[in-house]
């Protein structure tokens, strides 16, 4: 008689608080975002802006591009390249020498040059969507670190550059054939499009080979290319806060 009743007890304490011997799981809204406007504001710098999440979210974060003036208009970004990088500080001082700032600390990196990370969703009016995947948080260090957003737009067609490229699937390198790219005087932060897509110039190494910031192509060789320069601007920025919830 003493075991059953014994059983019995431990089931009620298992159950304490609760209607019923269950349990209730509730799906989250979408991630937490203090501040953010999702469409044009007159606020030239959003409240905050900050992300709250937890370890092993997935989440999406619906980007609106718009200038400075008031009304404000929205922006075009049909030949530009986002990115978008979650790190560990702005280059603060720290006495903890394993604590890395900056993009030294870079946690989570984005870029439009890869639609299932950034996607342009309406080029002509600004709007864009920034893909937070389970594999970017189930690791993430908790506690608050910072984001922003980079637009670089291409401004400047540059004329007069001949010739063609070649890519290979999963290298960075664009081989240019009969063509100068010392000559075009381009380098970090401009612009090339080739393939469809605008990609930014990470390094020109000689007049026929640069680095871009892309290695999914389809090889491929006698590509038309165009290169632009590029205007590189922080346009949004905060506090990224891993709040807990470690997943196993």
């Amino acid at each position: 008689m003493g075991c059953p009743q014994g059983r019995e007890a431990r089931n009620r304490d298992h159950v304490i608080g609760l209607s019923s011997p269950g349990l209730l799981g509730v799906v989250p809204s979408p991630v937490e975002v203090i501040g953010v406007f999702p469409s044009l504001s007159a606020t030239v710098m959003p409240h905050r802006q900050e992300v709250k999440f937890r370890r092993g979210d997935s989440f999406d974060l619906d980007l609106q591009v718009q200038n400075d003036q008031d009304p404000p208009s929205r922006v075009d970004i049909s030949r530009s390249v986002i990115r978008f990088g979650a790190k560990q500080g702005y280059g603060m001082t720290y006495t903890s020498v394993s604590l890395a700032v900056g993009n030294e600390g870079l946690q989570i990196f984005k870029s439009s040059a890869l639609p299932s990370e950034i996607e342009l969703v309406n080029e002509t009016s600004g709007q864009a969507r920034i893909k937070i995947r389970k594999s970017d948080t189930v690791n993430h260090p908790l506690g608050q670190m910072y984001w922003d957003i980079e637009l670089t737009q291409a401004v400047e067609h540059i004329l007069g550059t001949t010739g063609t490229v070649t890519v290979v699937e999963g290298q960075q390198v664009v081989q240019g054939v009969g063509t100068d790219f010392l000559a075009a005087g381009v380098g970090l932060g401009d612009i090339i499009h080739v393939d469809g897509r605008y990609l930014m110039i990470l390094e020109v190494l000689s007049a026929t080979a640069m680095t871009v910031d892309f290695t999914g192509w389809s090889t491929g060789s006698g590509l038309d290319y165009n290169l632009y320069r590029g205007s590189s601007k922080t346009i949004a920025s905060g506090p990224w806060n891993c709040v807990g919830d470690v997943v196993i």
